[in-house]
């Protein structure tokens, strides 16, 4: 057996292993669940990023902002942490149909990138609270949360006018 098939094998018998730790949590023990990339198969805050429209007036702001990066006057630690924030506020600012329109585009990739396994293995577990986890915004995952076939009792999400300060603090000062 090659190195990628043990490594296959590995990553297929940690998923099982988690899996199996979601549906039999004791249901005094909360469920915390990531969302991008996780529960949630993309990366939300790109995905609304994404929606704005027209597109190429919104590709082309997001390209002048990577080229000036002014995230970078935060200081290094700090830098990445704001990069996000600092493109959602702008395209929200300049965009503000963006805000009004991602319900309905949430609706829709909530319906198709869902992780069914994950969904699946939350849902055996009624009993334990699930809370779903995330560095990105508040506004722009609560819409997607709404329409997944996943119970969630509580979101830990950035805020949208404080998204920077929330960033900078990570998931785990909530």
């Amino acid at each position: 057996m090659n190195a990628n098939a043990t490594s296959t094998l590995n990553s297929t018998a940690e998923l099982d292993s988690a899996l199996d730790a979601i549906r039999s949590a004791p249901a005094s023990v909360p469920r915390l669940i990531d969302f991008d990339e996780t529960l949630f198969l993309r990366n939300s805050t790109e995905e609304y990023l994404r929606s704005a429209k027209p597109r190429f007036l919104a590709i082309f702001l997001l390209q002048f902002l990577e080229y000036v990066k002014p995230w970078r006057l935060c200081g290094t630690q700090r830098s990445k942490a704001v990069r996000d924030w600092v493109r959602v506020m702008l395209i929200t600012t300049l965009f503000p149909w963006t805000r009004l329109l991602w319900p309905c585009r949430a609706r829709v990739l909530a319906q198709t990138d869902e992780n069914g396994q994950l969904a699946e293995a939350i849902a055996h577990n009624p009993a334990s609270p699930v809370i779903i986890a995330s560095n990105g915004f508040d506004f722009i995952i609560r819409p997607i949360l709404q329409h997944m076939k996943s119970p969630w009792d509580q979101l830990i999400a950035c805020r949208a006018f404080l998204g920077a300060i929330d960033r900078c603090r990570g998931k785990n000062s909530s």
